[in-house]
């Protein structure tokens, strides 16, 4: 335990009430599960930050593992009464964006880690009620382990939260609405500032059978509020699963000209909007992610990024194609074979696109199967092979992203890039 004289304590708030407070939230949830040395607060700082070790990293003044909804409300109420900042995680595996770190330096971070009971799961109506501690991993085994003909939309990597996941506005790598965790979500439980317990939709009515099966309830729906967001600590939350196909095949299209992205972008956006895609799929260019050369190099620098003929040119020298995309289908092989059909048709419009016809996979897979896989979060399977491609590739230790987001126009990717 920390010394009044040493110890970091919460802005506005001093030694001697940082103490009591601790002393209570011991009571309250056992003193294994108050963490205050150095060595354990240290993990909840941010790894990746640019400020570690320096006085403008955010600090951790201590961390708390209840295990239940009464043990948070008791949290919330002692950290009401000494004006204490809590800052919530669900496993603080969202490394991209902060992970465990508190946001408000000087929090304490309220870690639910150990609130990890899957609730329910339903294969007739497909759907789960998870706590925050449950990972993308946890429910994949027990749908194995149950036997159920249901999937799980995950992230790369897949060992964080779901609850966490989606309150960050996570995504995943099969179809709408699961790709989509947020939009994905279906009910959820949430302890408020004043300790006060609230349900939101249809779990709002005592004895509801319908709370993961209907977002609506009476009145507005508000869910919304909780996400990315303090106005709450989420403790319960629904999911949507996805019935597991029949099948799945996938398609390349390849494109072979700078301007072809516009009408491609016009066309795949008809599509979407018409849900004949529905998957994940990336835009990619060879030509702007690949390996730089005094060619490539030249036009970046020039203030336009290089003119469509220029590049066109840089293209034809290497006899590249200059951009692609995969789309995967899920359901009755029949169905996403013509799926596939009409896609290459609509797209055949565009001079000189050219058409890569995917195998098929047929469910469930075998082991065989599985080992051959590359992207396994494509097939509702949670990995972490995500680092161990990062680590095959010579000289990368790390990646960097920006999340960009632009209008669905192939004009306006072109000038985001």
């Amino acid at each position: 335990m920390w010394s009044e004289a040493t110890m970091t304590t919460p802005p506005g708030v001093s030694p001697t009430d940082f103490n009591e407070a601790l002393r209570q939230f011991r009571d309250a949830i056992g003193t294994q599960w108050v963490f205050t040395d150095a060595d354990d607060v240290a993990t909840y700082k941010d790894a990746y930050s640019p400020f570690l070790g320096e006085p403008e990293d955010h600090t951790v003044t201590a961390a708390l593992a209840p295990d239940s909804v009464d043990q948070i409300r008791q949290i919330v109420q002692i950290a009401n009464r000494y004006a204490i900042p809590l800052y919530t995680i669900s496993t603080g595996r969202n490394l991209a964006y902060g992970g465990s770190a508190p946001v408000y330096s000087g929090s304490v971070v309220l870690d639910l880690k150990r609130m990890d009971r899957i609730l329910e799961v339903s294969e007739d109506n497909a759907y789960a009620l998870v706590e925050p501690g449950v990972s993308y991993f946890d429910l994949y085994r027990y749908i194995q382990e149950h036997g159920l003909k249901l999937w799980i939309d995950c992230p790369d990597p897949g060992w964080g939260s779901l609850v966490g996941n989606a309150l960050d506005h996570g995504a995943g790598l099969t179809l709408l609405p699961y790709k989509d965790h947020f939009n994905a979500h279906c009910g959820m439980e949430v302890v408020l500032a004043d300790g006060r317990v609230v349900r939101t939709g249809m779990g709002a009515l005592p004895g509801s059978k319908l709370w993961q099966q209907t977002k609506y309830g009476a009145g507005p729906l508000i869910d919304g509020i909780f996400s990315q967001s303090n106005f709450g600590i989420v403790t319960k939350m629904g999911f949507w699963l996805m019935p597991a196909p029949d099948a799945a095949l996938s398609g390349r299209i390849r494109l072979p000209h700078h301007n072809d992205v516009i009408p491609f972008v016009r066309i795949l956006a008809s599509l979407m909007y018409a849900n004949q895609v529905n998957c994940y799929y990336s835009v990619m260019s060879p030509l702007f992610s690949g390996p730089e050369d005094a060619a490539t190099a030249k036009l970046w620098d020039q203030p336009d990024g290089g003119t469509a003929q220029q590049w066109d040119r840089v293209a034809a020298a290497r006899g590249s194609h200059f951009w692609e995309t995969t789309l995967t289908f899920y359901g009755p092989p029949a169905v996403i074979t013509a799926q596939w059909q009409y896609v290459k048709q609509r797209f055949s419009v565009i001079t000189g696109v050219q058409f890569d016809d995917g195998g098929m996979l047929h469910f469930p897979l075998t082991d065989e199967q599985l080992k051959q896989i590359g992207h396994l979060s494509l097939y509702g399977i949670p990995s972490l092979n995500v680092f161990s491609g990062l680590a095959s590739q010579p000289g990368v230790t790390g990646h960097l992203d920006a999340s960009v987001v632009v209008p669905i126009s192939g004009e306006e990717l072109l000038k985001a890039t």
